[in-house]
């Protein structure tokens, strides 16, 4: 039985809701991908008739979206045409590696560079990012396109949360699912260390970066007061 009669996701051919967990999610997207021909540009509306004809629930333009944020089509800039991706399009964009302290000043380079990126001259210096790296080092990640550092997360623990610092992706490469990746390859290391929850920081004013928190179940607590001091 495949997950989606599984999960009771598809039934008499169609959709019947948006799941929560990432497998069920990419498993929706890809039956609907399905239905896209291999061959040929289609119009936007006709794609939005596509995903309409094959889900139960009104929120089409949220599947367009994740189609094209998680590679399984593509669109021209101007979002007129559309067309189904090889399978390994999304994957041979980039590929996820661990992070390296070799890389520090690439790395650096791009964080003091990105809009929504929030550094500290201590935290973030050379020696303090190589020992939080030597604490987690199956925890931290890049994305490379060649040999071109694109996107970055760091991601470590004290034993009880995970914490989420520096989730970025070069502008140009957005939109291909790419910080969803580095993300899940985050939060997967954590999940191996026995970690259940993972916080992090976000600026106020950073829409765009508190809208895809939002989209991957990061909630906001309206209960708590953020606090800091320091000590040296």
């Amino acid at each position: 039985m495949d997950i989606l009669s599984e999960k009771n996701l598809l039934i008499d051919g169609k959709i019947q809701r948006w799941p929560k967990k990432t497998a069920e999610k990419e498993a929706v997207l890809g039956f609907i991908a399905s239905q896209v021909p291999l061959e040929g540009k289609l119009a936007e509306k006709e794609i939005n008739r596509i995903i309409m004809r094959n889900i139960l629930f009104d929120d089409f333009t949220l599947i367009r979206r994740e189609l094209i944020e998680r590679g399984y089509l593509a669109r021209t800039r101007d979002c007129r045409e559309y067309w189904r991706t090889a399978d390994d399009t999304a994957a041979s964009l980039y590929k996820i590696e661990k992070m390296d302290i070799k890389n520090y000043e690439e790395i650096i380079s791009l964080w003091k560079n990105t809009e929504g990126v929030g550094l500290s001259g201590n935290d973030d210096s050379k020696d303090a990012i190589k020992k939080f790296l030597d604490k987690n080092s199956d925890t931290c990640f890049i994305a490379k396109k060649d040999d071109e550092i694109i996107g970055t997360i760091m991601a470590g623990s004290d034993g009880r949360r995970g914490h989420i610092y520096h989730l970025m992706v070069k502008p140009e490469y957005r939109k291909n699912g790419i910080g969803r990746k580095l993300l899940e390859e985050a939060e997967k290391g954590l999940r191996k260390e026995g970690i259940m929850k993972a916080f992090l920081v976000a600026f106020k004013d950073n829409y765009l970066g508190n809208l895809f928190w939002k989209e991957a179940g990061y909630e906001i607590r309206e209960d708590l007061y953020y606090r800091d001091k320091k000590l040296l």
